[in-house]
């Protein structure tokens, strides 16, 4: 299969696969295997450009709400917690590559962390039903998915 069409393909597992409930990143790299190709870790982050621009497109009143409204307690609020779970991530991914991080060049961890993931998915799902939920944003929310990215980062899957 020649670059553009895997690219393409790759670019189709990345999009289909963000928004749902599974590692987007795991997927990429075990397509990318299946495929016989192995590319860079630059060429795994601009792949997912499309994807974090395409969240950005959905949740654009939320994105224009923010920019245009920023004053209001509620908006503030929230840019700080974004702000904060950004920060934690971007110093937490920096230590894990300084450590020496890497993305696996095999497919048997990225599979099995995978498989681990849909299950752990699963038991989060099961704990969760019946609870009430919120759509607000807590301090325990946001570190919660600074952690979660920083698993994800060390444990594609």
């Amino acid at each position: 299969m020649n670059e553009t069409v895997t690219a393409i393909l790759l670019g189709i597992v990345e999009g289909l696969t963000e928004f749902i409930p599974v590692s987007s990143t795991g997927h990429l790299l075990i397509a990318e295997r299946l495929a016989g190709r192995h590319y860079s870790d630059l060429f795994n982050t601009v792949i997912q450009i499309g994807a974090v621009l395409a969240v950005v497109a959905v949740f654009s009143d939320r994105v224009r709400s923010l920019l245009t409204r920023w004053k209001e307690p509620a908006n503030q609020d929230y840019l700080l917690k974004l702000a904060a779970a950004f920060v934690v991530t971007a110093i937490g991914g920096l230590a894990l590559k300084k450590a020496g991080l890497r993305l696996p060049k095999t497919l048997t961890p990225v599979a099995w962390a995978t498989l681990t993931g849909g299950f752990l998915f699963v038991g989060l799902e099961r704990w969760l039903y019946g609870r009430r939920t919120t759509d607000r944003v807590t301090w325990a929310i946001a570190l919660g998915v600074a952690a979660g990215q920083l698993i994800a980062a060390a444990y594609p899957g």
